[in-house]
């Protein structure tokens, strides 16, 4: 301390510095000096009981939870408490309903939940739905072995140790859910039944348990051991058992405190302090400063409770402890009995009693230090108010009214002990307003209606001046207010009820100062630098006197402030204290002053001022203490909650040490504090929302108004509030978690949406809301700390919704602003109908004239050119027929096959021009003859066999029956399913599927016909091209690499169709799949006379692999017909040399592509699908290394085999190639052969993959296969989001896409390559595997698994289950059944 002092005073260089530091020098000594009186200080313990909303008096276990809110186990139920009111759960208490009330422990389970153990069954409270679980041995599904519970603890592995009084110890698994008994073999020595007070599990995995007869026992969980510890018979009752920070184990029994000793494995009594070792032990507890707490029960010594360091407690040498006794004072216990401890997060202390109820030590020190009367501690602060003070060094005199027979006194500041001063009997019944020590060191006393009283420092009386003396040395009244001693003449101003006197130490005798006309009480006196006296009046103001020459000022503020009790003066400023307008701040050189009332200070009655060193305002008033700082315009506010005295002060009761400490003293005591030690707590308290209630009806989880629920969990963890319209009163409670200086807690709350600023409550902790306009809210709630500091950090907030009224929705207004425009749209649409109807028909007209003349006009055209066609293609395909025939070379003879085939096409569409030529004037005729239907159809698609080899599409034709007789004609039958195939065949990739189907059916009337569909997997025709599919020359939208038609083939088949007097319609899902079905009649009857034949004439046609009305590759597949099914591999080589060399070795079997380095490979890779690709290793912008890691990285491009072609021959080369994901690594120079034998394995390897991801979709194979292959987990993640979204009858393949984290394409491209099937095949397939599986359970039905399976059609269900299983739904069913 002398060395920190010497430092500081060299660095100091001026006066004001040193006289400074001397100041902080004897405020420190002064500050140690009131540290040795503590034990005359009142630390106040809070004090709850049934007063205050507890249940019972009688407290046995508490706690604090994740919230921090405390709960209080008693003898009448469970309490809750936020530190303004207590909630009560008991029997017969609704949702808050226990199962009984004795409630004797209390657990925070893991999860946060609320264990409280009682006499008759465990009570778990649930936050979530706000209500109490009740477990008994006669519930379900938890039950208990044994109703009595005693004590809950945690120990290690899940487990949860719970006691019993009667059954032992049970426990609780928290994996298996399950209650189960400590039983094992060794336990069978203990005593039945056995009363378990206490457990403790500690560090070393020890259960330690406390009973109630039979002693201490201690069971090793890891040897599964169990050890009895001897205790003297009174001792045997266990009371409480507890481990510290340094790992000691406490035992508290009835008859002592033992500590286990490690070394000796035995127990050895606490020996200091020597009370410990006889004393009953109610419970021993540590907080978080490492102090140890001990309660006891009905002790005789007084100590209560105790508390000491963990540190430093000895177990024979002496240490200091403090303890609490049992009395009235604010400072003690309110029961000798303590049943629990609790330190809470704050590290208040909880101590639960037998009969005392809840008292708490707050773990925070108040502010101001509190001396007051205790009357079990000698020499403390007489049981009267104090009046009146006065200061000198150490010594405080204190003038009181006198009601405990103790009027006049001084309190020793170093020993916190107060002497009473005044031996004349009489004098202990006068009430004292004032008190002086003078300059000769005599105490000046000023009485109620006794007068003035003069005595020495022993208290002896030596003069006693009244109203009624002698001669001129008479007071103006005996009610003496104020005394006052100049500090410029040395005389001594006594303030009356009727004006002022002044006694002169040379005469000693009072001179009366006629200052006022009639009768005025002044209460103060202070006086400035000039000498001038400032009197504060009863009623009048203040008063200006000057003594010099006997000058009076009233009212110098220019206002009348009424009663003014004390005054302070400071250089120009004087301060006022009032009863009515607060502190005036007057500026005597400037004539103005300042109000501060109570919207700035908390009251407008203030009874005391004085300042500190620092200059700032101190002030005492009937609500606390408060300071203002009239430079910045800082006021804070202290009470009760601080440690302020809980009485009012009394006026001029206040005095500043030479310290720097000040007094206030009052009607509860004295509090002497430094202002330097009045630090602001920032603390801000977390906020809770407590309770929601809508028309005061208080609002709980899950409760239903007409099927709505406000609240779906607990409001306390809510983060949505759900209201109806008409709910439109409603309140929430809160609190801000503060349990010492809860009433100082100031809140705010802003609701978004419709403040714009915060709003201020004050103490209030609810706020309420009225006729909110439905919409979103988010309420935010904060709480200030005692000192009101504001913090961002605390904020609680929760979402509120109002739900409009069905007539605001937005579907209303959406009906409202259809039906206003309908009608204005009706009544223009009928003012105009009229006049556009005519305008409207006569553009038709001309319209419909225009387009038939230029119909006309094309068609004539078309058939010019066709007749101009015809003579140069006869003398065309003849040569080449002869030529193809006669050649022998494969080269030129493939040549020439292609030459011929396109001349054949053209042929083809030179005669379509014609027949539409015909069909469209009318000329063309049937002939219709008896067929066999089948063969016909058969024949038509044997021709096409060749064509989807070539194209590698899977072709086939299925007809219902295996033969037909039927009257059509042969022609039309051709020339329309030729047109259909030809089609199907052209925008039909790679890989898809061409069906024919045939059946015969029957008319509404019951005529046979025939009913014909063309299906393929196409690209399909987009929703807004099928009503035109038919029109002539249509030919659609024009997508990214389509062919463009003539638009004449579809139209010419539905005229040939239709002049069979049959129908042709068309269903088409884009990407899916596309099917043409034809109907035609087949009875002879049907037909006209001269449309049938008379001589049988057979039709045969053969067909070369037609592609449709021109040839072109379909949308989105240039490239591939050309190549009449090639493999398309794509080559990545940045040498223009070797890309045309690599593509003369594979060009002739395979489609080539081309892309001269890594990045346009990569993009070309993601929007083309490829077989396979070869790429160099060494290139620009992206080399084949990382082209081949993003590739197999990706996907959707992981499945296409990659060989990487370099020169780079080394052996960590080849291993970083394969590595990255590459199937084969060739070195240049290459073999043509090698790679051309490498490509076709790889190819093959690929189609054999696919073929066995095709056969293995099925529920139990792909979706159950652990795999670490990326394209394996793909095709397992596809079919597990396609099991969950089963149900789901719009799930299709683009929100499989979604969910899967890919493109449709991409997806698409992806299940196509791996299974051979489209997106919605792959999906449709699963679920028929799913319902084959549902069908096989007993009591299904077909409707339900169709349902089930995400189908919304029961007919398409049994249509697609037909087409894959062979039968229908029914008949597997019925099989499924027979075979079982």
């Amino acid at each position: 301390m002398c060395l920190l002092c010497l430092k500081i005073l060299l660095t100091l260089p001026t006066m004001k510095s040193l006289l400074t530091f001397f100041f902080l020098l004897v405020s420190v000594v002064c500050r140690l000096q009131l540290a040795t009186a503590a034990f005359s200080e009142s630390n106040p313990i809070y004090k709850f009981s049934t007063g205050q909303g507890l249940s019972s008096s009688v407290v046995y276990s508490v706690l604090q939870d994740d919230k921090g809110l405390i709960w209080i186990g008693t003898e009448e139920g469970l309490n809750r408490f936020d530190g303004r009111q207590f909630t009560w759960f008991g029997t017969s208490k609704g949702r808050y309903t226990l199962t009984h009330n004795r409630t004797q422990t209390l657990y925070k389970a893991p999860d946060g939940s609320i264990w409280a153990g009682t006499s008759d069954g465990l009570n778990i409270y649930d936050y979530q739905s706000d209500s109490i679980i009740k477990i008994r041995t006669d519930t379900k599904p938890l039950s208990l072995l044994y109703n009595d519970i005693t004590f809950i603890t945690q120990g290690e592995d899940n487990i949860t140790w719970l006691g019993t009084y009667g059954d032992g110890v049970h426990m609780f698994d928290w994996k298996t859910k399950h209650f189960s008994r400590l039983n094992l073999p060794v336990l069978q020595s203990l005593p039945r039944p056995l009363f378990v007070m206490n457990l403790l599990y500690d560090d070393d995995r020890r259960l330690w348990i406390g009973t109630r007869h039979d002693g201490l026992f201690c069971y090793h969980q890891k040897s599964r051991r169990l050890e009895y510890f001897e205790l003297p018979e009174e001792s045997r009752f266990v009371r409480t058992i507890f481990q510290d920070s340094f790992r000691r184990i406490w035992i508290g029994t009835t008859e002592g405190c033992y500590i286990y000793n490690e070394t000796t494995n035995q127990l050895d009594v606490v020996q200091y302090p020597s009370f410990l070792g006889q004393t009953s032990i109610g419970y021993i507890t540590e907080d978080a400063h490492g102090r140890i707490w001990i309660g006891t029960e009905m002790s005789t010594a007084g100590n209560n409770l105790i508390h000491f360091s963990v540190r430093s407690f000895s177990q024979f040498q002496p240490y200091n402890y403090q303890s609490i006794s049992y009395g009235s004072s604010a400072g003690m216990l309110n029961c000798p009995s303590v049943n629990t401890l609790f330190a809470d997060r704050d590290n208040n202390l909880w101590i639960g009693t037998a009969w005392g109820g809840l008292n708490m030590l707050r773990g925070i020190p108040p502010k101001f230090r509190l001396f007051n009367h205790e009357s079990d501690i000698a020499g403390s602060l007489p049981n009267s108010p104090i009046n009146a003070l006065h200061a000198d060094g150490n010594i405080i005199y204190i003038a009181t009214l006198g009601t405990d027979r103790v009027g006049v006194g001084w309190f020793d500041i170093r020993t916190g002990k107060f002497t009473g001063l005044s031996s004349d009997p009489q004098l202990k019944h006068y009430v004292f307003q004032a008190i002086l020590k003078d300059h000769q060191g005599n105490l000046w006393l000023g009485t109620y209606n006794k007068g003035l009283i003069k005595m020495d420092a022993k208290g002896r009386v030596l003069e006693h001046f009244t109203s009624k003396g002698t001669g001129v040395s008479t007071l103006p009244d005996n009610d003496i207010r104020a005394i006052y001693q100049s500090s410029i003449d040395r005389k001594l101003w006594i303030s009356t009820s009727n004006g002022i006197a002044c006694y002169d130490y040379a005469t000693r005798k009072i001179n009366a100062v006629s200052l006022f006309k009639n009768r005025t009480g002044v209460r103060c006196i202070k006086e400035d630098a000039k000498g001038d006296l400032w009197l504060g009046t009863y009623g009048d103001g203040v008063v200006q006197y000057q003594p010099a020459g006997a000058r009076v000022i009233t009212n110098p503020l220019g206002f009348n402030p009424g009663i003014v009790t004390d005054l302070l003066i400071n250089n120009d400023t004087v301060w006022l204290a009032t009863r009515s307008y607060g502190i005036i701040q007057f500026d005597t050189r400037r004539k103005n002053y300042k109000l501060y009332g109570e919207s700035l200070i908390g009251s407008n009655d203030v009874r005391s001022l004085v300042r500190d060193i620092s200059g700032q305002l101190w002030f005492g008033t009937p609500k606390g203490i408060g300071s203002l700082n009239a430079a910045t315009g800082e006021i804070k506010k202290y009470n009760s909650q601080d440690g302020v005295q809980s009485g009012e002060f009394y006026d001029r009761t206040v005095a500043a040490l030479p310290d720097g400490h000040l007094v206030f003293a009052g009607f509860g005591g004295m509090n002497i504090f430094h202002p330097w030690q009045v630090t602001k707590n920032d603390q801000c308290p977390p906020v809770v929302f407590t309770r929601l209630k809508i028309f005061n009806d208080i609002v709980f989880p899950s409760a239903a108004e007409n099927g709505h629920k406000v609240l779906r969990e607990n409001i306390s963890t809510a983060t949505e509030i759900v209201l109806q319209h008409h709910q439109t009163f409603f309140t929430l409670d809160f609190a801000g978690i503060n349990y010492y200086a809860n009433q100082k807690i100031q809140y705010a709350y802003l609701l978004e949406g419709f403040d714009p600023k915060w709003n201020d409550l004050g103490n209030q902790n609810s706020v309420s809301f009225r006729n909110l306009k439905p919409g979103k809210y988010i309420l935010k709630v904060r709480a200030s700390s005692p000192d009101e500091v504001w913090s961002e950090n605390n904020i609680a907030s929760i979402m509120i919704r109002v739900l409009p009224p069905f007539w605001k929705t937005s579907l209303a207004y959406l009906l409202y602003c259809l039906l206003a425009g309908i009608v204005i749209y009706a009544a223009w649409q009928f003012a105009t109908i009229r006049i556009r109807a005519n305008n409207t028909l006569k553009i038709e007209r001309v319209r419909r004239e225009q387009e038939e003349e230029l119909h006309q006009e094309k068609i004539q055209f078309f058939t010019n050119i066709s007749h101009e066609f015809r003579t140069p293609l006869t003398l065309l395909i003849s040569p080449l027929e002869k030529m193809y025939q006669e050649e022998e070379q494969s080269e030129r003879r493939l040549h020439f096959q292609l030459m011929l085939k396109n001349a054949r096409r053209l042929q083809l569409m030179v005669n379509q021009l014609l027949d539409f030529r015909k069909a469209e004037r009318g000329q063309m005729k049937l002939k219709i003859q008896q067929l066999e239907l089948i063969a016909l159809v058969r024949d038509i698609t044997i021709s096409f066999e060749d064509l989807s080899r070539e194209r590698r599409i899977d072709f086939s034709f299925r007809p219902a029956v295996d033969s037909l007789m039927g009257w059509v004609d042969n022609d039309v039958i051709t020339k329309t399913l030729v047109n259909l195939l030809s089609n199907a065949f052209k925008f039909t990739p790679p890989g898809g599927s061409i069906s024919v189907g045939l059946c015969e059916i029957r008319s509404p009337e019951g005529d046979r016909q025939v009913q014909l569909k063309v299906a393929d997997t196409g690209k399909g025709i987009l929703s807004e091209d099928l009503p035109h599919i038919f029109d002539r020359f249509y030919q659609g939208q024009q997508r990214s690499g389509a062919q463009k038609g003539s638009g004449i083939g579809l139209h010419l088949t539905r005229s040939l169709v239709e002049l069979h007097h049959g129908s042709i319609h068309v269903e088409s899902r884009p990407g899916v799949s596309t099917v043409f079905t034809m109907v035609l009649p087949i009875d002879k009857a049907s037909f006209d006379k001269e449309e049938l034949m008379i001589d049988f004439e057979s039709a045969s046609v053969s067909i070369d692999k037609y592609e449709g009305e021109d040839g072109k590759p379909e949308p989105g597949q240039q490239g591939k017909t050309p190549h009449s099914g090639k493999r398309r591999i794509l080559i990545v080589e940045d040498n223009e040399d070797i890309r045309v060399y690599i593509k003369s070795i594979l060009g002739g079997v395979y489609k080539i592509e081309e892309a001269e380095n890594g990045l346009i490979a990569l993009e070309m890779a993601h929007k083309n699908e490829y077989d396979l690709i070869i790429s160099d290793v060494m290139m620009p912008e992206l080399d084949g290394m990382e082209l081949c890691k993003q590739l197999k990285g990706s996907i959707e491009t992981s499945h296409i085999p990659i060989i990487l072609l370099t020169a780079k021959s080394e052996m960590d080369s080849r291993i970083e190639g394969l590595d990255v994901g590459a199937e084969s690594y060739i070195t240049k120079p290459f073999h043509p052969k090698h790679l051309l034998v490498r490509v076709a394995r790889l190819i093959e390897l690929r189609d054999l993959l696919k073929g066995r991801y095709s056969k293995k979709i099925s529920l139990g194979d792909i979706s159950g296969t652990p795999s670490t292959s990326p394209d394996e987990l793909f095709m397992q993640k596809a079919i597990r989001i396609i099991l969950d979204k089963m149900a789901d009858s719009e799930f299709n393949g683009d929100l499989l896409a979604g969910e899967m984290g890919v493109s449709r394409m991409g997806l698409h491209r992806k299940i196509k390559a791996m299974t051979g099937q489209s997106t919605g095949e792959f999906i449709r397939n699963i679920r028929l595997k799913k319902a084959a599986e549902l069908l096989k359970v007993q009591g299904r039905n077909v409707s339900e698994v169709c349902y089930d399976v995400g189908f919304s059609s029961p007919s398409y269900f049994t249509t697609c289950f037909a087409e894959v299983y062979k039968m229908t739904p029914s008949e597997y069913m019925k099989q499924f059944k027979e075979e079982n």
